[in-house]
């Protein structure tokens, strides 16, 4: 499929109207899909108003164009800015029906067509990226202070995990939300108990993963080298190294522990609940 064509099969996506738009931006163009030989940059937007109607909507939507996927491309086309306000020309996605597991920000996609003006200031609009600016804090005299992280709704900080420094993100209420109530109750439990879960995590990880330790070792071996001695359950719960944790407002957990080369710089990773159940131990990375 030649670009002509790539980009006319991806314009029929939309409707022909062109309507004018303004819209808040939720976070900087990073990225962009690969469509064969060209590449669709997209931005998240928070809310918009439809210039013709005065319409206010704070429904999440999508701005989405075509660029090539050239080698010597420099920027995205559209170098939209985080919490910046445009005057935007578009073309609305037709709509479809969803599955249950599709966002519904699937029907409110947006081709992006021109930007018209990137000043643009807007009573509602301003207010709410006023309101997005603010920075806001959980704080506690134990656990430290938190800071909301929206691009990731999440609050981040950083605490003494038995001797060792660990990063903690702690999920949002809700999506964009601005509090974290449900997984600061989980953690703050987490913390309370902290030797117990660290004790059961390394025992669960160690129990799943000291057989496939061992195996990687060997395949490190060179022909003509003395094989190493086995790694022990207990040898892999003392090597392991808290990094991070993530909390989630459903009380789920994920643990991030170093693996002090046992999977040559892999991350041991194990997910868990607040419950006490712990799911899975695996490694990423």
């Amino acid at each position: 499929m030649d670009n002509q064509t790539a980009v006319e099969k991806f314009q029929e996506e939309y409707e022909k109207e062109i309507l004018e738009l303004l819209v808040l931006i939720k976070s900087d163009v990073g990225g962009a899909s690969v469509k064969g030989d060209m590449l669709m940059p997209s931005a998240e937007f928070m809310a918009s108003m439809d210039i013709a109607t005065g319409e206010l909507s704070k429904e999440k939507g999508r701005l989405e164009w075509m660029i090539p996927k050239a080698k010597d491309r420099v920027g995205w086309g559209f170098e939209l800015k985080k919490l910046t306000i445009y005057h935007v020309k578009v073309r609305k996605c037709k709509q479809s029906v969803l599955e249950p597991y599709m966002l519904k920000e699937m029907n409110n996609r947006f081709l992006l067509l021109e930007v018209l003006d990137s000043q643009v200031i807007h009573p509602v609009l301003d207010q709410m990226r006023k309101e997005k600016l603010k920075t806001i804090y959980i704080e506690d005299e134990v656990l430290g202070k938190f800071s909301l992280n929206r691009d990731y709704s999440w609050f981040e900080g950083e605490i003494n995990w038995l001797g060792e420094k660990c990063s903690v993100s702690l999920g949002t209420d809700e999506e964009d939300g601005d509090s974290a109530e449900k997984a600061w109750t989980a953690f703050k439990q987490l913390y309370t108990n902290l030797k117990e879960w660290d004790q059961k995590v390394r025992y669960f990880a160690a129990k799943e993963l000291t057989i496939l330790a061992n195996d990687w070792i060997m395949d490190s071996v060179e022909e003509g080298e003395e094989e190493p001695e086995d790694i022990t359950k207990d040898e892999f719960m003392r090597r392991m190294r808290i990094s991070e944790l993530a909390v989630e407002s459903d009380g789920g957990l994920t643990l991030y522990y170093n693996d002090d080369n046992m999977f040559w710089g892999h991350v041991i990773l194990i997910e868990a609940n607040i419950s006490g159940k712990i799911t899975s131990a695996h490694i990423a990375g």
